[in-house]
């Protein structure tokens, strides 16, 4: 399954294409993912409220029984009032931004309108390849590089 991204929706909309190491910072992509993408119905001083009216149980278990089709959404009768600390929520962003940034980094992952490039070294790729049919025999399931990318991604 492919998707189609708009240049809106992504890392060229603040970085440009190719791969500028300068641009792609953990601060700049907080500012695109605040942006774009963290939707909360307030943000105060010392709080973040927000209402939660929907989810995808993607890893959702309950009673360590999976949720049954994962893939859904569930849209709820009631939504759900939350209320945390901002530094515990900047805290988390910031960590996901760092870590995001370190993965790009790392990869030297490149833009060119709406395709991405990894700079992947031989040994690097020969221990995906390795991680994945390790997975695949394990679970007695074929696996397909394709998707594992596209989770990256």
């Amino acid at each position: 399954m492919s998707k189609t991204v708009s240049k809106s929706d992504s890392v060229l909309s603040w970085a440009d294409g190719g791969y500028n190491a300068e641009k792609l910072t953990p601060e700049n992509f907080l500012k695109f993912y605040k942006r774009k993408y963290f939707q909360v119905s307030s943000q105060e001083d010392y709080y973040v409220k927000a209402n939660i009216e929907a989810f995808k149980p993607n890893n959702l278990t309950i009673e360590n029984l999976p949720f049954n089709n994962k893939d859904s959404f569930k849209k709820l009768k009631t939504s759900i009032k939350v209320l945390t600390a901002k530094d515990f929520v900047d805290q988390k962003l910031n960590e996901f931004a760092e870590t995001t940034m370190n993965l790009w980094h790392y990869y030297q992952i490149e833009t060119y309108n709406d395709k991405l490039v990894f700079k992947m070294n031989q040994n690097d790729f020969d221990n995906l390849v390795k991680a994945t049919n390790s997975f695949s025999e394990k679970n007695n399931l074929y696996v397909n590089l394709a998707p594992v990318f596209q989770k990256v991604v």
